[in-house]
């Protein structure tokens, strides 16, 4: 039968734990404690990017899902939390699909993730 060749081997795999994506997070909420989760979030994310090592779109997302579920586990049960990274995916997801060049996708993700905050908090920098 055809069931050896598994498709997706990438889900697979148990994620891996992210500690310094938490880190990143758990400090940012510290220094900005007024600022929303999501922020947080995004920022961790971003940094997230801007460490991989991946080469790929495939692999990005791989270590971004890594990131999310280490996350998840850090904040367990935050709705706001996991829709913040449901949108960071999704946003990852198209701005691939706008720019192929792997590079430049992944050039424009952290340029625009280190500028994200939510409307409310204005350019508060």
């Amino acid at each position: 039968g055809m069931s050896a060749f598994l498709p997706r081997v990438l889900s697979a795999e148990p994620p891996k734990h992210d500690e310094k994506a938490c880190s990143d997070f758990n400090t940012w909420r510290k220094k900005n404690p007024d600022h929303a989760m999501a922020v947080a979030a995004v920022h961790a994310l971003t940094k997230v990017i801007e460490r991989s090592k991946a080469q790929t779109m495939m692999e990005l997302q791989k270590d971004l899902k890594d990131a999310v579920e280490s996350l998840k586990e850090e904040v367990k049960s935050s709705i706001s939390l996991k829709a913040s990274c449901e949108l960071f995916s999704r946003y990852v997801t198209r701005t691939s699909l706008d720019i192929t060049d792997f590079s430049k996708c992944r050039q424009r993700l952290i340029t625009r993730g280190k500028f994200h905050s939510p409307p409310q908090c204005g350019r508060s920098q």
